[in-house]
């Protein structure tokens, strides 16, 4: 997961990569525009912790999921960052854990 300036940018992102030269995160985009940023503006995460979907029943604004195939929880600092996946192929991305509801 690439997260620029607080927002998850991971699927309008082709390639990220740490310049050490220029120490900023060289962030080439879908639309093959290449942008440069400071180190502390871009976080690059991996090492998902997975969640079994068939434990927790899922909602967000008070609309609960359904067909929800993955969770993926993917920590930096004091926050977490989801990622669910649908039966259908679908992807939410859902920012910070304080807007997702796990019951």
């Amino acid at each position: 997961m690439i997260i620029i300036k607080r927002e998850i940018k991971t699927s309008e992102i082709m390639s990220c990569g740490y310049n050490r030269n220029t120490q900023k995160w060289d962030v080439k985009f879908n639309n093959g525009k290449t942008y440069s940023y400071a180190y502390l503006n871009v976080e690059k995460l991996t090492d998902p912790e997975v969640l079994n979907p068939n434990m927790y029943r899922i909602s967000r604004e008070g609309r609960e999921f359904f067909d929800v195939n993955a969770i993926y929880v993917i920590r930096s600092g004091s926050e977490s960052y989801w990622h669910i996946c649908f039966g259908d192929g679908r992807i939410i991305p859902t920012g910070s854990k304080r807007n997702v509801h796990l019951d």
